[in-house]
């Protein structure tokens, strides 16, 4: 009677979590309420969360962001505390942090098996239809907002076209939408490449793929774009491809001299086929109003890194020491790596870098090279792939729709990795 109980409990808890995905992109606070009832009803059954080794990284940094928020809030020489900098905002910023790592352990229990990842892969791209509904509506029929629902419970920003790039839907910013939909990619194909008799079901999963696909090239984000080539690469890695691939280095070692002796012609030809819509982003005129590049951002952040490696400057202090430095606002460094870095020091930043690139390494032999792995397996890791491949040049973590979908996707990560360990 107590394992039926246990049971049933957990598949209750499972549909709210599959919830939770299914809200994560159009109402993140309710989402959030219910991942929080799904993983708090749910035990995890086979150690507990100190005896995982996979989390000793997390418990490791935990103590170590404390002790660095606790020196950071208790040196009085510091010159952070006597430039009107917040200490409470190093505080907040832990709240990115810590809970996720209690959450990427919780988060295992809902995506243990291939069959479980395959429906939390479905419900991703369910509920993506809101954004694409409203990413669409804003770029092609004018829908403005913020659109409030339930008194500010549930906030769609639809922000007018004028003055940014492209369609931001009801993310805060384009290039949100752009890692949002980039990491959908994978799922849609999956759905697609997936083995149905089913016409009218190849169909819609097809045009799942084309709708996404659209939404993210009228983002105009340069990331995303990027991004959706690392989606596409490693979603379709086989043998076959890695042999296109290989032709294809080999062609372009003739074509580039080729390139250098008809420039001016080939430019020309690239002018007249490819949109320049496109090429306007990736030209000299898209940068000269930048106030500052991201390179010279990510120059900043590297020098006062090494000025305070051990416990690094606390959260919210990037900002105001940019704007000291250079007369510039901008609230981060464009870069989720260094971000860590700068806010926590080194050793936390390479804990953390080592503990994901770990898990990317050991899945991607169990997926690619092992064949351990379902379809859905390969675009879930491609989607984590994309997803974490966005946050190298800028840093939408620090929306908590793109945080939560990292830390179930890092989550999947580890159970396909546990899944070659009892074979």
């Amino acid at each position: 009677m107590d394992k039926t109980l246990r049971f049933s409990d957990f598949i209750q808890a499972e549909n709210l979590f599959r919830i939770g995905i299914l809200t994560l992109a159009s109402a993140p606070f309710l989402s959030s309420i219910f991942f929080l009832i799904a993983i708090i009803s749910v035990k995890n059954s086979e150690v507990n969360f100190f005896e995982d080794k996979w989390n000793i990284p997390l418990i490791i940094s935990s103590f170590l962001m404390i002790i660095g928020l606790v020196y950071l809030n208790t040196n009085v020489n510091s010159s952070i505390l006597k430039n009107h900098w917040d200490s409470n905002l190093s505080l907040l910023g832990l709240f990115n942090w810590i809970p996720f790592f209690w959450f990427f352990w919780k988060f295992q229990n809902f995506v243990k098996s291939p069959e479980q990842r395959r429906k939390c892969a479905i419900f991703f791209i369910v509920g993506t239809f809101p954004v694409l509904i409203s990413g669409f509506g804003q770029f092609y029929f004018g829908w403005e907002g913020p659109l409030e629902l339930f008194n500010g419970f549930i906030i769609w920003y639809q922000r007018p076209l004028n003055g940014i790039s492209g369609m931001t839907g009801m993310f805060n910013n384009p290039n949100y939408t752009g890692a949002w939909l980039s990491f959908i990619i994978p799922f849609t194909l999956a759905s697609f490449q997936e083995d149905r008799k089913s016409i009218l079901i190849r169909a819609s999963s097809f045009l799942n793929f084309s709708m996404v696909f659209l939404g993210l090239i009228i983002t105009y984000s340069r990331s995303a774009w990027i991004c959706s080539l690392v989606a596409l690469l490693f979603q379709n890695l086989d043998k076959k491809f890695i042999k296109f691939i290989k032709i294809f280095l080999i062609l372009l070692l003739f074509i580039i001299p080729i390139f250098f002796v008809f420039k001016e012609n080939i430019l020309f030809l690239i002018n007249k086929i490819i949109p320049s819509i496109f090429l306007s982003e990736f030209n000299q005129e898209s940068f000269k109003n930048l106030d500052l590049m991201r390179i010279e951002i990510w120059g900043f952040a590297l020098k006062f890194i090494f000025q305070r490696p051990i416990f690094g400057w606390g959260s919210g202090y990037f900002p105001l020491a940019l704007e000291n430095e250079t007369g510039v606002w901008k609230g981060h460094p464009h870069s989720l790596i260094l971000e860590v870095y700068y806010n926590f020091g080194i050793i936390v930043g390479s804990i953390l870098l080592i503990f994901v690139l770990t898990l990317i390494v050991k899945s991607f032999k169990n997926i690619f090279i092992r064949k351990i792995s379902t379809i859905y397996d390969r675009a879930w890791f491609t989607s984590a792939l994309t997803l974490l491949t966005s946050q190298l040049v800028d840093q939408q973590y620090l929306d908590i729709r793109i945080s939560l979908s990292i830390w179930i996707l890092l989550a999947g990560l580890r159970n396909i990795i546990r899944e070659q360990q009892n074979h």
